[in-house]
């Protein structure tokens, strides 16, 4: 008789959201989005600013990036989803916004309001530019992972978990996303699961 395949294990999946969620690869400054030039433009902005790029380009990772330099700068920090959380109470520093696109044109300028009147310093991200423009942020950096960058993470994330999906697979899937990188992981999360699931499955015997 046949027993049915061996469960995957997420944590041999090198493309599992467990290691490519936001926050579990490390940043990596490229094509001009960079930490630095994020705090650039912040420094040089009365009233914040924002990070510019499409679903899955890696705002977020670069978000949560900024906090430790901007800590060593002597500047307080909190990190809060826009459409679930408030700023804690404590004293004026720089305040990182995911989701602020999520947010109706009326709600984004209360908080604006609201947290600038506070004495703190927003950067958020977003999917458009006018958006950014539309609230007086301007952009400090535009996030669009090229192919380099792809095959980095690529490499970084299969050092130690090995995977029969290569190379140019991430590569054909950066092709057909463009700079979404979490489509491309999820692509790659099937086609490794999609190849290993042979060598889960035991042989059939006859009884």
């Amino acid at each position: 008789m046949t027993r049915p395949p061996a469960p995957p294990s997420r944590s041999t999946n090198p493309f599992a959201t467990c290691w490519t969620a936001p926050g579990r690869l490390p940043w990596i400054d490229s094509a001009g989005a960079s930490v630095t030039a994020v705090l650039r433009a912040a420094e040089g902005s009365a009233g914040g600013a924002a990070i510019v790029g499409p679903h899955g380009a890696g705002k977020s990772s670069l978000l949560r990036a900024l906090a430790e330099p901007i800590r060593r700068l002597g500047r307080h920090t909190a990190t809060i989803d826009a459409a679930r959380d408030e700023p804690p109470a404590g004293p004026a520093g720089v305040l990182l916004v995911e989701g602020f696109e999520r947010l109706t044109y009326g709600q984004r300028r209360r908080r604006l309001r609201r947290w600038r009147s506070r004495g703190l310093l927003p950067i958020v991200t977003l999917h458009r530019p006018a958006v950014a423009w539309l609230h007086g942020l301007p952009i400090a950096t535009r996030v669009a992972p090229d192919a380099s960058l792809v095959a980095e993470l690529f490499e970084r994330l299969t050092l130690d978990r090995p995977t029969p999906v290569v190379l140019s697979d991430a590569l054909h899937s950066h092709a057909r996303h463009g700079p979404d990188l979490r489509s491309v992981w999820f692509d790659l999360y099937y086609l490794h699961e999609l190849r290993r699931r042979s060598e889960r499955t035991p042989a059939s015997h006859a009884a």
